[in-house]
């Protein structure tokens, strides 16, 4: 009880934890304006500090992809044809509109960066099933496998932290014989990161077979019947935070 009032993020309902992610996620999608981001900044904040969650942890991933965004600024910049042109030579037109556009898209992959991280840490694998299935549940009338489905999102889930921690130690594994990843133009980085793919690759198979081979050892049969240890409907709490998320994204489309 002590952990639920101290950090009650983590301990809410895995239900509220993922559509809440998903209406921070849609706010961030129809945001145009100044306003309406430093909004959702500050929400995420919020978060974080409620969760014991640094903003250096939280805008981590952000900081280590800024060659990625750079990228896509560069390429909305040089190479939009609407807008007052400001530079032009041969393919490459520089506009206004195009720069703006540019910084949109950059601001928006950054924030859904940020709060993958934050679910990813509020959240964990078997939250993403219950709350995915949960969603999933009116599609069960049309015949859908909603079981199958949700049980594949929340093992591709749960393969996302294993694989980057196996992708860090493979890492450094290769550093200590010698090898160099951070050196060198963008081509002789991507051709450091060729080492690191097939053993990565293989070590996804290799838990792959092993979750199998324990699903089968412990009877798992598709298309049974679920039932659930904790079964209970959403609180008053839940739903105000629910109806909260709703309204930031109504108040982040018009503002």
């Amino acid at each position: 009880m002590d952990g639920c009032m101290t950090n009650p993020i983590k301990h809410a309902d895995p239900r509220t934890k993922t559509l809440g992610f998903l209406l921070l996620v849609s706010a961030v999608l129809v945001s145009h304006s100044v306003v309406a981001f430093l909004t959702i900044a500050g929400m995420v904040v919020w978060l974080g500090k409620t969760a014991r969650l640094s903003v250096r942890l939280l805008t981590k991933a952000v900081c280590s992809l800024w060659h990625f965004f750079l990228l896509v600024w560069l390429m909305n910049a040089f190479f939009s044809e609407t807008g007052e042109s400001l530079w032009r030579w041969g393919i490459f037109n520089l506009t206004r509109d195009g720069m703006d556009q540019g910084l949109l898209v950059v601001v928006r992959v950054a924030f859904v960066i940020v709060l993958g991280t934050l679910y990813n840490h509020i959240a964990t694998a078997q939250d993403g099933i219950n709350a995915i299935n949960w969603m999933l549940t009116p599609l069960s009338f049309l015949f859908l496998p909603v079981g199958q489905i949700s049980l594949i999102l929340g093992t591709a889930l749960q393969f996302v932290p294993l694989l980057r921690q196996e992708t860090a130690r493979i890492q450094k594994a290769q550093k200590a014989r010698g090898a160099s990843f951070g050196k060198g133009n963008f081509l002789t980085k991507g051709k450091n990161l060729l080492p690191l793919l097939l053993p990565v690759f293989l070590c996804a198979f290799s838990h792959a077979d092993a979750l199998a081979t324990a699903m089968e050892a412990r009877g798992y049969q598709n298309g049974a019947k679920r039932t659930k240890r904790h079964a209970s409907p959403l609180r008053r709490v839940d739903m105000l935070a629910l109806s909260g998320g709703i309204f930031l994204v109504l108040f982040c489309r018009v503002a």
